[in-house]
């Protein structure tokens, strides 16, 4: 069997993202054990190690030795082995990850709303749950129990509101009686899907507020909130919500000193994320800190890969001005599974790959030699991202496609390395149009300062239009 070798390979310089964030909002990207899981898989690390690569690390954004790099990630207890020593092994990019990056650990209780966390082993675990969170993470999300658990009562054993609070309620106080002080915990508060939301998240917020009391709890209080409840899918309840309930926060000091950081839960489309960074640049200037901060965390980019075939790439598009000119303008979009000579469409790991040179078929492509594979121009786009991954013996020569498979599904190494480049495309993607949008609404901000400063804050507020 040939091998290819790095000569005359240029060097791999990081792309960093890091910049993105500054002044913004921060994304967080939700990291899913079906792509950290990769990093053990034999054929990935043969398949790497082929191309002259010693270690998964290239693929992490998490990693120094990354082709991109982002030092922010999450992850959910929810989504894997509460075991350290097993959590090191399935997910270890967030283990062994840059000493300059910050990881998020949320308790799972996403994972109880879908029924795939039972409730009681959910409460038998707290003690597993707080060390394991404390041991992986810098910030971590308090094991709520949210509303939308009552309604999935089958598979939950939750029939009602008033239960997710009091099991929330109780599993808060363990944890601020438990915590080893060694990370920031964040309370928190939900913004049931309902009518009329905003007095339900008020009762649950005034019922959990007490935990971030110093005055009782000391150096144990709670530090900073995680709100859920504005998950993007249903848009079932209107950020301006949020204004409205952290004015209430404001007025009781629960934004200020120690509770200066807000994590929204599970948002990660850009005009929400745009809203978001509005208001955390207006409540900057209300409480003249620039040190607040407001986070949201997404899995999109992990979920298009596995669940609908597609990914997040960064393409050149061209366009007609007015005056009839051609411009060439770049855009990030969703890019769905193309139709192939070679690859079928009907399943998840499909990508429209084209063979360098002509090489012939999906046999030929197999054969004995490790055959070089490129891809085509709307899988990596013209981003700093692809210019480094195609310019790579990674693309050059890793074997991206299952060879014992007649239907040219993804290998290990080929999925692991489209999940890389959905994962940056997503994060470039978000900050970019959430850019454009707030150039747009230059003067949002501006309305949310007034607001917050007016003699009838709630009802300004309240006529505010985040979405």
């Amino acid at each position: 069997m040939s091998i290819s070798t790095l000569n005359g390979t240029r060097p791999m310089v990081p792309e960093d993202l890091n910049p993105l964030a500054e002044n913004n909002a921060l994304l967080i990207p939700a990291y899913q054990r079906t792509f950290t899981s990769y990093a053990n898989d034999p054929s990935v690390l043969d398949g790497l190690a082929r191309a002259g690569i010693p270690s998964f690390d290239v693929l992490s954004p998490l990693s120094e030795q990354g082709l991109c790099r982002y030092d922010y990630g999450l992850l959910s207890a929810g989504n894997g082995s509460l075991d350290i020593a097993k959590s090191k092994l399935e997910a270890g990019i967030i283990w062994n990850r840059s000493p300059f990056s910050k990881v998020m650990s949320d308790s799972g209780g996403y994972q109880v709303i879908e029924g795939g966390l039972d409730i009681q082993e959910y409460h038998r675990n707290r003690e597993e749950i707080l060390g394991w969170q404390e041991n992986v993470s810098e910030i971590l999300i308090g094991m709520d129990v949210p509303p939308k658990a009552a309604k999935n009562e089958s598979k939950t054993g939750i029939s009602s509101l008033a239960e997710c609070l009091q099991r929330t309620k109780s599993n808060i106080e363990w944890e601020v009686e438990n915590r080893t002080l060694r990370r920031r915990l964040l309370n928190t508060a939900q913004v049931p899907a309902s009518p009329d939301p905003l007095p339900e998240a008020l009762e649950w917020y005034r019922t959990l507020a007490p935990y971030n009391d110093t005055n009782r709890w000391g150096d144990r209080a709670c530090e900073g909130w995680a709100i859920g409840g504005l998950r993007d899918k249903s848009k079932s309840v209107p950020t301006n919500i949020l204004l409205r309930l952290f004015l209430r926060m404001y007025v009781d000091g629960m934004l200020s000193g120690s509770n200066n950081y807000v994590h929204v839960l599970g948002v990660g489309s850009p005009k929400r994320f745009a809203s978001m960074t509005a208001i955390q640049r207006a409540m900057q200037i209300v409480l003249g800190d620039p040190q607040f901060r407001i986070s949201t965390d997404c899995s999109s980019p992990f979920f298009l890969v596995g669940q609908a075939g597609q990914y997040f790439v960064k393409m050149e598009k061209e366009e007609k001005t007015a005056a009839g000119q051609r411009v060439k303008r770049v855009d990030i979009s969703e890019i769905p599974v193309p139709n192939s000579s070679f690859l079928e469409s009907d399943g998840p790991h499909r990508f429209g790959l084209m063979i360098e040179d002509n090489l012939g078929d999906l046999h030929d492509m197999c054969g004995s030699d490790i055959r070089r594979l490129v891809a085509t121009a709307e899988m990596f786009g013209i981003g700093e991202v692809g210019r480094h991954l195609t310019g790579t013996p990674l693309i050059a020569v890793g074997r991206l496609i299952d060879c014992a498979s007649d239907k040219g599904r993804l290998s290990p190494l080929g999925y692991a390395v489209i999940n890389f480049i959905s994962l940056c495309s997503f994060i470039r993607y978000v900050y970019e149009e959430s850019g454009k949008i707030l150039a747009i609404k230059q003067s949002l901000v501006g309305q949310i300062v007034e607001a917050f400063r007016s003699t009838r804050p709630d009802a300004a507020l309240s006529r505010i239009n985040l979405d």
